[in-house]
């Protein structure tokens, strides 16, 4: 069994949890958190993901690892835009934090405030982060916006594949 932060993974019988919630992942999702949680606050190159999880030496793009990655932190509640479980290091790969950075909601204490929910008109999503979404298009049912003093600028953010 691998916990770390309050995921855990149980490679016996291939199954996960996030808090006391069992969590629904793919053969290869979990062989990617599987890669990642059993090495806890080790960068693992994608190289090595790429050996380890599809089993193959080469590839023509790293796009398989980011769109793993993104159905992974869904599941896992890990936000991109502020990841506290997996996060990128830029040119040297992924890396599973073993507990979340100072001030991030996740890590508690003080100054720490958990994000409240905004709920979104499907029809026309304007309170996003990115701008607002095509009038019927995937637009969200439900987006988060941090406090004003836990936004950041784009060069303050860590960079996330």
């Amino acid at each position: 069994m691998h916990s770390v932060q309050d995921v855990s993974l149980d490679p016996e019988t291939r199954r996960a949890w996030k808090g006391g919630d069992e969590i629904t992942f793919s053969r290869k999702e979990f062989d990617l958190v599987l890669a990642l949680i059993s090495r806890p606050g080790e960068i693992v190159t994608r190289e090595q993901l790429m050996r380890e999880v599809w089993h193959t030496s080469f590839w023509t793009s790293s796009k398989t690892i980011d769109v793993h990655l993104g159905w992974v932190r869904r599941k896992i509640g890990d936000n991109p835009r502020r990841p506290h479980l997996i996060t990128t290091i830029r040119g040297k790969g992924l890396r599973f934090e073993p507990q979340p950075p100072p001030g991030h909601p996740a890590a508690g204490g003080e100054g720490a405030q958990p994000v409240a929910p905004i709920v979104i008109d499907a029809d026309v999503a304007t309170d996003c982060a990115d701008g607002p979404a095509a009038p019927g298009v995937g637009a969200p049912e439900m987006a988060y916006r941090a406090p004003e003093a836990d936004r950041v600028s784009a060069a303050e953010r860590p960079v996330v594949a």
